[in-house]
């Protein structure tokens, strides 16, 4: 601590004298002893050819507009932080905004309005967008982003991420800010925070592998080369046991009976926790990171070389936040179906059950990662079934329209039905999903809207395998 705290003062010294400088210089503007340099515009359609044509038209920067843009100080910050390599604690929030802002890159938002374009919220609500709560970063007190009820709209599907030509980490910034809001007790962190801050102690007291009650015929052990992390299919069981159309259960069941029919017999432990997902989306820094590391010395201690998941979520948490704030995992982590399909193993189906049309569904967390191809290899792998393709597919996809237990709101079920809409035109009898929060909020909305008819039914990829295995 000794050492860390000379190099927190360094920063919030720069800080406090980029602050002066500010100062200084719109005192001078005031004075007229300095101009202020204008932002070069990007070119608009005349007003009158708006009107007769709704093509899309990309006019860029002249090279000359690039160079003067390129020569403006965008309070990037980076001066003040590249030699400052240590992480801001969040007592000094102005050093911490500094320091998110830079690593995200949200300090080269050149505002073009593309993921507002393209966001999902803000198609529905007008008022929210990742432009502005970039803005309001770099240019506002840092109260106003840390109160700002904005930053508990997103629902983190990283369509923006995907879109922004700058390459800004939006996902990572809306998790530092939320961490930023609760470190500073923001009253506008939403009241599902504490369903999920519950559900932890729920989780810990849960019987994690309550699966395997009950059931004859699955292998598993206390060690070996391949881990599978169930997650929280035991608390999701308990809490939604009255929903009778999600079988939860069977996606950990599934996974394990497809493992032992190509010779494995997965690690399993009861001693497992959740993942932290979303604990890490509401903020809960600390607590994610316990849970974390108890997580990671758990699966090295099986000494498995390999951990699937069938929860979309989870592996993502593991690749993209778990070697964030742990570092190298010491194993490696994969879907069910790109373990399947990268390991080319082979595994005897029945080929005389029913035809089935299909449509999948990608989950954000998988798009996340980039996984698209392998969920529609094993699909594809499955005699009788064949696949069609929704409007929005791949990186592309529809988000569920709840992120965690964050925000089942109108604006989310709008995404819902609008999702479901889709899946049913593509004349699919089954909506094929690998995220159980998916088929959670999916199954939710659709026995809500079973009045106007609609009738697709909704089942996880690894509990389609598994009851097409020959036995």
């Amino acid at each position: 601590e000794s050492e860390s705290e000379p190099e927190l003062g360094a920063i919030t010294e720069l800080v406090n004298e980029e602050a002066y400088i500010i100062e200084e210089l719109k005192n001078e503007e005031k004075l007229g002893l300095i101009s202020r340099a204008i932002r070069c515009e990007m070119p608009e359609i005349d007003i009158e050819e708006r009107k007769t044509s709704f093509k899309e038209v990309k006019r860029g920067l002249s090279q000359e507009a690039v160079v003067a843009e390129s020569g403006r100080c965008m309070r990037c910050r980076g001066c003040l932080l590249t030699s400052q390599g240590s992480k801001a604690e969040i007592s000094d929030a102005d050093a911490f905004i500094a320091r998110l802002t830079y690593v995200t890159g949200v300090n080269k938002c050149a505002e073009c309005g593309e993921c507002t374009a393209s966001c999902p919220v803000a198609a529905i609500d007008p008022g929210f967008s990742p432009r502005k709560l970039a803005g309001m970063a770099m240019l506002e007190n840092v109260d106003k982003i840390a109160l700002s009820e904005e930053i508990w709209s997103c629902i983190s599907c990283g369509i923006c991420n995907t879109i922004c030509p700058y390459g800004v980490d939006f996902l990572r910034f809306i998790q530092g800010v939320r961490t930023l809001a609760v470190s500073r007790d923001s009253g506008n962190v939403p009241h599902y925070s504490e369903q999920g801050r519950l559900a932890v102690a729920e989780i810990s007291a849960t019987e994690r592998l309550r699966w395997l009650d009950g059931v004859e015929g699955l292998k598993v052990g206390d060690k070996g080369d391949v881990y599978y992390f169930s997650g929280c299919i035991s608390f999701l069981d308990h809490v939604y046991h009255d929903r009778t159309n999600l079988r939860l259960l069977d996606i950990a069941r599934s996974a394990v009976r497809i493992l032992n029919s190509i010779g494995i017999v997965p690690a399993v432990n009861s001693e497992e926790r959740c993942c932290g997902h979303d604990l890490l989306w509401l903020g809960d820094e600390k607590r994610f990171q316990a849970l974390m590391r108890a997580n990671i010395e758990l699966i090295k201690s099986s000494g498995a070389k390999i951990v699937v998941f069938s929860c979309a979520e989870c592996l993502r948490t593991f690749d993209i936040d778990y070697r964030r704030f742990y570092g190298e995992l010491g194993f490696e982590v994969m879907h069910i179906s790109e373990f399947l399909k990268d390991k080319h193993l082979d595994f005897d189906l029945n080929t005389s059950a029913e035809e089935l049309i299909t449509t999948y569904h990608d989950p954000c967390r998988l798009s996340h990662l980039g996984i698209y191809d392998a969920p529609r290899a094993i699909l594809a792998r499955i005699p009788g079934v064949k696949q069609v393709e929704m409007a929005h597919n791949r990186e592309h996809t529809l988000c569920c329209g709840v992120s965690g237990l964050l925000s089942c709101s109108p604006i989310a079920r709008v995404m819902q039905m609008s999702r479901l809409a889709e899946a049913e035109a593509t004349g699919a009898s089954k909506l094929i999903v690998t995220c159980p929060k998916c088929w959670i909020h999916l199954d939710c909305a659709l026995e809500n809207s079973v009045k106007k008819g609609r009738r697709i039914e909704i089942e996880d990829l690894t509990s389609l395998l598994a009851a097409r295995l020959k036995f």
